[in-house]
């Protein structure tokens, strides 16, 4: 299994926290008062560093840098018995994707879907993981080869595919007519949006009401106020 270095306080806290031991195979911190943050079973793991030496990795670290394996991710049958899940078409920004997935975290999305075609590899990407500020520990990740038909085989399982754009109907309304249903909300690319063959799949379109004098929201802040909406707000 691959091998990521995650660093920054709570990305670093998060991964100890939530992951296997096994899956943590040093920490790297500034001062010995540190220590006491993380689990006793890490303890053996955990080494005292002069901060010029976690600035090697990176000049953010925050005083922690941790080497961990590779985020595990899922196959498409765990999907199947979930509730709230987003999918990304295409998103590529990386700082647009941290925020996102931190957000997703912190409105209950139990599982991120993603391709690697024109996307960056999630589970493998260190500024991901340290721009999620520890999000991406919270939720399930499931890479895919083909988001439309992994979509397709969600919907035979009674998901509601729920895209995302500007021309849709209104946010309230969706909420409103999918708020007890198993639901897939797709965000697509920062430039183009979801491309036509995930456009195909999708159930209905949710859009945001903004100032008409404003062509568009960025993604992750669209993100923050459809997924409040669609799985945070009760």
């Amino acid at each position: 299994m691959e091998h990521n270095i995650i660093y920054g306080k709570h990305a670093v806290l998060l991964a100890c926290n939530k992951r296997k031991a096994e899956d943590i195979t040093r920490i790297l911190v500034t001062e010995r008062s540190s220590i006491a943050l993380f689990p006793s079973n890490l303890a053996n793991k955990i080494e005292i560093h002069q901060p010029k030496v976690l600035s090697k990795y990176s000049a953010n670290h925050n005083g922690f840098v941790c080497h961990t394996k590779s985020i595990r991710t899922i196959g498409e049958n765990e999907l199947k018995n979930m509730h709230n899940i987003l999918a990304l078409d295409c998103v590529q920004d990386v700082g647009n994707i941290g925020a996102i997935l931190r957000t997703a975290a912190a409105f209950g999305v139990e599982a991120v879907i993603y391709t690697t075609d024109k996307m960056p590899d999630i589970a493998h990407n260190t500024t991901v993981s340290k721009l999620s500020s520890g999000g991406i520990e919270l939720i399930k990740l499931c890479c895919v080869t083909n988001l439309s038909r992994t979509l397709e085989l969600l919907q035979n399982e009674d998901f509601w595919i729920i895209g995302t754009d500007a021309g849709g109907q209104p946010l309230s309304a969706i909420q409103k007519q999918y708020q007890n249903s198993k639901k897939v909300v797709v965000l697509g690319n920062e430039e183009s949006g979801i491309k036509p063959s995930v456009r195909k799949v999708c159930d209905a379109f949710a859009s945001i009401n903004i100032n008409p004098d404003i062509d568009s929201l960025n993604v992750s802040a669209a993100a923050a106020i459809v997924l409040w909406e669609l799985f945070g707000k009760k």
